[in-house]
């Protein structure tokens, strides 16, 4: 059954729905998703409570936590007809503090949950929701019930695009200060969205098999959110230097300067004609590679091209293609695990030997490792080499480790050990989240 077929039924049976609505809302919801699941397998109908005398239903269609589905809710809301006595909604929506929700006997107030934060490899956000009275019965009703909760403060759509991985863990601490209550999880979230989407970062990297330098910017906070539904069109500014250098670069400072002009001109011109949003830019092998998307139909390559008419010594190669998964982006402009890191410590160690501290001198340099269980950390752990010291074992949302290792910070010796650690992850899933190298002597 298609969203066609699905509407022409409903709306066939609108009425006495609405009706019926009145008499018993799960019955109504029942036939409905029965016809969902032959239309459209995971998509679920919710109706919110219909107060005495209402001339006007809403029916919500929900992925129920499923992300893959998020654009099949999308489009059978926009087929929706409209009827004078519905009104249709995709996703969960916000709602106000204070509530409750009953299963199975059991009883859980938005009190009874608590949560904390952790950053991921790009600076997704990870959440641990911290649950008074769970369980580990697998038939405990409270895991499901604090998700519920949580998609009732911060809205569905935002719990499954925002949130980077969510874990469950049973409330032993009530007074533990890495816990916040649930109810200040909209801000949490607000202020994530707002602050995180448009920071920005630069790293080196090799693109090929044969060591090919580029040095790549990106949009790094758009990494938690992405793809984004609405603009599924990826487009590539491809711009060769007028004098490159002999390794593909580029020094000469006007066309430097030139280069960041013309990019505010693409970025201005691509906003307010095409709706795109710049997300990276790729310096290598003799070119400027400005990466944006843009929402389908729009006459970007003209609007480009139009920029580039001022600037004829430029002969730009204008690419425009469906990318609706937001791959080019996801798999290439953002950094590995790996290339997060060095970005990190190269920033660090520049710090280091700008306040005067010999790179040359050993000190104990602590690595923060991360595990997708306490499985794939016990292997881990197993096959380490001697050089290195066990410091710490985590649970409390995130299964990690921490170890030691004593070494100069010059990059050469501690790009061995990143070297060393990371390819231990090749079979066992993980990375290295974070170092933490002191200064010498410290």
């Amino acid at each position: 059954m298609s969203s066609e077929a699905f509407w022409t039924w409903f709306s066939g049976e609108s009425e006495r729905l609405f009706q019926a609505l009145d008499d018993s809302a799960i019955e109504v919801m029942q036939e409905v998703n029965a016809v969902l699941k032959e239309s459209h397998p995971g998509v679920f109908s919710e109706f919110p409570a219909k107060p005495g005398g209402a001339q006007k239903a809403k029916m919500v269609l929900t992925p129920d936590g499923d992300v893959e589905l998020i654009e099949t809710v999308r489009e059978l809301v926009a087929a929706a007809p409209a009827l004078e006595r519905w009104s249709f909604v995709p996703f969960r929506q916000r709602a106000a503090l204070g509530g409750a929700i009953e299963m199975h006997g059991v009883r859980l107030e938005e009190s009874d949950v608590f949560y904390r934060t952790l950053s991921g490899p790009r600076g997704e956000l990870w959440i641990t929701l911290v649950i008074r009275g769970l369980t580990e019965d697998e038939d405990d009703p409270r895991p499901l019930m604090a998700i519920l909760l949580m998609d009732h403060l911060i809205g569905e759509l935002d719990s499954l695009t925002t949130i980077a991985s969510l874990a469950r863990e049973p409330l032993e601490d009530p007074e533990d200060e890495s816990l916040r209550p649930l109810a200040t999880i909209p801000e949490l979230i607000d202020s994530y969205k707002d602050s995180g989407l448009d920071r920005w970062d630069c790293y080196r990297t090799e693109i090929d098999a044969e060591g090919t330098v580029a040095f790549v910017t990106v949009k790094l906070g758009l990494g938690a959110v992405v793809p984004l539904a609405h603009r599924p069109t990826q487009v590539r500014v491809i711009v060769p230097f007028v004098n490159p250098r002999e390794d593909g670069l580029i020094s000469d400072k006007e066309e430097v300067e030139l280069l960041w002009q013309l990019e505010d001109e693409l970025r201005e011109a691509l906003a307010e004609s095409c709706d795109a949003i710049s997300v990276g830019r790729v310096t290598t092998s003799g070119v400027r590679d400005f990466a944006f998307y843009a929402p389908e139909g729009q006459m970007v390559e003209a609007h480009a091209q139009r920029v580039f008419a001022a600037y004829p010594q430029y002969e730009v190669d204008v690419r425009v293609e469906a990318d609706p998964d937001w791959e080019f982006f996801s798999e290439f402009l953002m950094p590995s695990p790996f290339e997060h890191l060095r970005m990190v410590m190269e920033r660090d160690l520049d710090t280091l030997e700008q306040a005067g501290d010999d790179l040359d001198a050993p000190r104990e340099i602590l690595w923060l490792l991360a595990f997708r269980d306490t499985e794939g950390r016990e292997a881990y752990l197993a096959g380490l080499p001697d050089t290195f010291r066990v410091v710490e074992l985590g649970d409390e949302g995130q299964v990690s480790a921490t170890l030691a290792h004593t070494s100069p910070a010059r990059a050469a010796q501690v790009g061995e050990v990143v070297h060393e650690l990371f390819g231990r992850f090749a079979e066992i899933p993980g990375f290295v989240e974070q170092w933490r190298c002191p200064p010498a002597g410290e």
